[in-house]
């Protein structure tokens, strides 16, 4: 991954309301990706970790929000979807072409994450 893409813009959410919550341990879990040394030999498995972690703490969001922000959580699901299967296809074959849509997949993720994140944060 590219150095531009350690560079996440995400506003943090505080409140008493159930979503605040999961919004900022959603937060967390997209920076701990961010931390990860992809040049480490631990680096996929450090990856793939991060990854369900983001995968459960996304589900917990829409738990408690999906009533109120369809649009931003479906947002977020429909582009972590292909973030996913970049990865993979960039694990099963890893080209120019397949680790370029892995970084593209990331930047649109972290976009609707951080689009959602703004949208939440007026509530909490």
């Amino acid at each position: 991954m590219t150095t531009a893409l350690l560079a996440l813009s995400l506003t943090s959410c505080s409140g008493d309301r159930p979503i605040c919550y999961a919004v900022d341990t959603l937060k967390s879990s997209v920076q701990a990706i961010q931390q990860i040394d992809f040049g480490s030999p631990s680096a996929r498995t450090e990856l793939k970790d991060g990854l369900n972690a983001v995968e459960d703490d996304l589900a917990q969001v829409k738990t408690d929000a999906e009533a109120e922000y369809p649009f931003q959580i479906e947002a977020v699901e429909r582009t972590y979807g292909t973030l996913q299967t970049a990865l993979s296809t960039a694990i099963a074959g890893p080209t120019a072409a397949t680790l370029a849509a892995v970084v593209a997949g990331y930047r649109d993720f972290i976009a609707a994450v951080d689009t959602m994140l703004t949208t939440v944060k007026a509530d909490c």
